[in-house]
């Protein structure tokens, strides 16, 4: 039997949010024959939005080949689904047929402003960007195209949009800065309120061999556009602007060497209107690569009191990520979560190697019941960590790893008879997952984590028979 499988649009599964303007089809076939090829394809894109118009068709053509066929219809609209349908035969005389829709993003529609706090340029809590807005009927669909001048997070009536971390990314801030493309229809209901959380990230933050800050600019800013579909057609557009409101809230302290203070006795505050900020919207393009996941959840596999006395958890695997915390202790307990790579030779937490990367996570209970903390904003590569505040016998099944890296879809394996030539392969897998974040970094603990193009060059191509790197290498290309 013929089937088609991974029918991807520009690499990417139902791709949201697309700025591609010729954008590139490919699948997989599949078959239960030997010797089977392709001998025919057809494809047929309809624009979604307009009672299935067609908008490219390219006929029966006679041939092969079955990646990167690109389109060349009608002029793509910004903002709209459009649904693509494949056929193909074989030279068995099977025919398979499958369908994949992708939507287009702003295409350059930016119309939203770029704002800004009004606080000093040295704030050291993470400033917070609020908006209230009301629907009117019944909705279609609703969107959020949005963007930072440094790191961001966003909230719809206390939910986090989507799943990604580290938006926009790192790029080249003065040409190019990413936005994201967030389907929010479910998130929203008569009364909303939107808190978008900014962070200096690598933009404004302490960066480099001497951490030094402002590397970009001295000033972080969001931008926001959300757009809303009614059931009668109707488009409702909400874009950030000086009606903003800014303040502060749980999250006092951000850096991404040094780590996150998140105290729960602050609630988010606001503090007066924001105010627009200076910097061209043409430099805005759409998400070109996948973003930075949660890929994967550890818990410790022991605990460990070091000839110091010092309480450490053990997970087992040198990872990148952040350690999520839950907890049930009085008001204001101050809880240190400190990140390391390996113990001493006496068994002893070790953090020299950090240098001048703080590394450490501090959590301010507000009690009252169970409270979940969860950096945004900083990454550490750790295998153990130290946890102070939390007594002689802290419970493991509070604390659980999560590793974090740009979502690439896993390729390769290999495994064979020998253990420590498997060992060697987890242990490139496992590297690649800690230094594919965004960029492909050297190293993800100490006061460095920068874009080295020689250690990628030189694992570029073992990292394509592990991860597809085709949109990871494209992204950062673009900036270099």
């Amino acid at each position: 039997m013929l089937k088609i499988t991974e029918f991807k649009t520009e690499y990417q599964l139902n791709p949201l949010g697309l700025d591609v303007k010729q954008p590139r089809f490919s699948w997989i076939m599949d078959s239960n024959k030997n010797d089977t090829v392709q001998t025919k394809y057809s494809i047929t894109v309809k624009h979604d939005n307009r009672d299935d118009e067609i908008v490219w068709e390219t006929g029966e053509i006679t041939s092969d080949i079955s990646t990167f066929v690109e389109y060349s219809g009608a002029e793509l609209k910004s903002r709209t689904r459009y649904t693509v349908s494949l056929t193909i035969n074989d030279n068995h005389g099977e025919i398979a047929a499958a369908d994949t829709w992708f939507e287009t993003g702003l295409m350059g529609d930016n119309a939203a402003s770029w704002i800004t706090h009004g606080y000093e340029d040295d704030i050291k809590p993470c400033p917070i960007y609020v908006k209230g807005f009301d629907l009117s009927e019944k909705i279609k669909s609703a969107r959020i195209y949005a963007s930072a001048l440094g790191v961001y997070d966003i909230e719809i009536n206390g939910q986090k949009a989507g799943d990604t971390f580290f938006a926009p990314g790192w790029t080249s801030y003065k040409t190019r800065v990413q936005y994201q493309t967030y389907d929010i229809t479910d998130l929203i209901t008569g009364s909303n309120r939107i808190e978008i959380t900014s962070a200096n990230g690598w933009y404004k933050g302490e960066f480099g061999f001497i951490c030094v800050p402002d590397n970009y600019g001295s000033r972080t800013a969001i931008w926001a556009q959300i757009e809303i579909t009614y059931e009668d057609g109707r488009v409702e557009k909400i874009y950030t602007d000086e009606s903003w409101q800014y303040g502060t809230g749980p999250r006092r302290y951000s850096e991404i060497y040094h780590g996150e203070i998140i105290d729960k006795n602050f609630p988010v505050k606001t503090d007066g209107n924001a105010s627009i900020f200076d910097h061209p919207v043409s430099c805005l393009i759409s998400q070109e690569c996948e973003p930075v996941r949660i890929t994967k959840r550890l818990k410790p596999v022991e605990r460990i009191k070091t000839p110091k006395g010092e309480i450490v958890f053990d997970f087992g695997q040198n990872l990148t990520g952040v350690v999520e915390a839950r907890h049930n202790c009085p008001k204001n307990t101050e809880i240190t979560i400190k990140h390391a790579e390996v113990l001493d030779r006496e068994g002893n937490f070790y953090t020299e190697n950090l240098r001048n990367a703080r590394a450490t996570d501090t959590f301010i209970c507000a009690g009252g019941g169970e409270e979940t903390f969860l950096p945004l904003f900083t990454f550490h590569g750790f295998r153990y960590i130290q946890v102070e505040g939390l007594g002689d016998d802290p419970d493991p099944e509070w604390f659980t790893a999560c590793v974090l890296h740009t979502d690439m879809e896993q390729l390769g394996t290999f495994e064979c008879s020998h253990p420590p030539v498997n060992r060697l392969q987890q242990n490139i897998e496992w590297g690649q997952r800690g230094n594919f974040l965004d960029i492909p970094t050297d190293c993800p603990q100490r006061d460095e984590r920068l874009g080295w193009t020689g250690d990628a060059q030189i694992f570029a191509s073992t990292a394509a028979y592990n991860f597809d790197t085709g949109l990871f290498f494209t992204k950062w290309m673009r900036d270099v």
